[in-house]
C-alpha cells in the first residue's frame, strides 16, 4: 500500500462505563454515534448546549487532548463521577 501526503492521525479516546451516562441520554449539541454496547461521543468545541451531566467528562477529555468518548458497557467506571442506573 502506497500512502501519499501526510500520514494519518491519530486521535485520543477516553473510555468510560455506560453507568455515567445521564438516563435523559441527552448529549447536547456533541455529536454521537450509537453502538452495540453505548455510545461514542465527538468532542466538539463549538457545541454551545451542554448538559450539566455531561460537562466534567467533556472537560476530562480535553485535559487530555482526547477528541472522541466512548460511553461502553464494558469500561471502567471513574471515581468520583456521577453514577447513573
Amino acid at each position: 500500500m502506497t500512502m501519499t501526503g501526510s500520514e494519518p492521525t491519530v486521535v485520543a479516546m477516553l473510555d468510560v462505563s455506560t453507568i455515567h451516562v445521564h438516563p435523559s441520554r441527552d448529549f447536547g449539541d456533541h455529536r454521537v454515534a450509537e453502538h452495540e454496547y453505548g455510545w461514542i461521543v465527538f468532542v466538539s468545541d463549538i457545541a454551545e448546549n451542554e448538559p450539566d451531566w455531561l460537562k466534567p467528562i467533556i472537560a476530562a477529555a480535553r485535559e487530555r487532548d482526547a477528541h472522541i468518548i466512548d460511553f461502553d458497557a464494558d469500561a471502567d467506571e471513574v471515581e468520583g463521577w456521577e453514577k447513573y442506573e
